[in-house]
C-alpha cells in the first residue's frame, strides 16, 4: 500500500514540480501516519516499489520509482541517495536515468555499471 501511495504521489509531483520539490513532497506524504514497529529491509522496499510500478500503468518511469523508493526508505530510517545520470547514445542522443543507492550499491533503477554518469552533486 505504501509503495502505491508513494508511486502515485511521485508521478504527480514529477509532472508538476521540480525534482527537489517533488522529492520533498513525496517524503512529506510518506511521513503521514504511524511507523510500523519493524521496517522491511531496503531490498524488500525496492522490490515492492518495482513490482507495484510494473503492475500499475504509467508508474514504470525510473525517476518516479526512484523518488518513491527514496521516500519509503527514508521513512523506514534507511539512508540512501537519489542519483540522476546521463549517457550518450549516438552522436546526438542523450539518455537520462534515475536510481537509488545505499552504501554504494544500486537498490532500484538497476543498469549496466558504467553506462550512466551521475549528475547528482555528492552530499545531496
Amino acid at each position: 500500500m505504501r509503495a502505491t501511495i508513494a508511486l502515485v504521489t511521485a508521478k504527480l509531483a514529477v509532472r508538476f514540480m521540480s525534482i527537489t520539490n517533488a522529492s520533498k513532497t513525496v517524503t512529506r506524504i510518506q511521513a503521514i501516519g504511524r511507523r510500523p514497529a519493524t521496517s522491511p529491509s531496503p531490498e524488500r522496499i525496492a522490490w515492492a516499489v518495482m513490482t507495484t510500478g510494473r503492475l500499475m500503468s504509467g508508474l514504470k518511469n525510473c525517476l518516479v520509482q526512484a523518488l518513491a523508493a527514496q521516500s519509503i526508505l527514508a521513512r523506514a530510517g534507511y539512508t540512501c541517495e537519489l542519483q540522476i545520470g546521463a549517457a550518450k547514445n549516438g552522436p546526438r542522443k542523450l539518455l537520462a536515468h534515475a536510481w537509488v543507492e545505499r552504501n554504494g550499491e544500486v537498490l532500484i533503477g538497476d543498469f549496466e555499471p558504467g553506462s550512466f554518469r551521475s549528475l547528482t552533486a555528492p552530499g545531496r
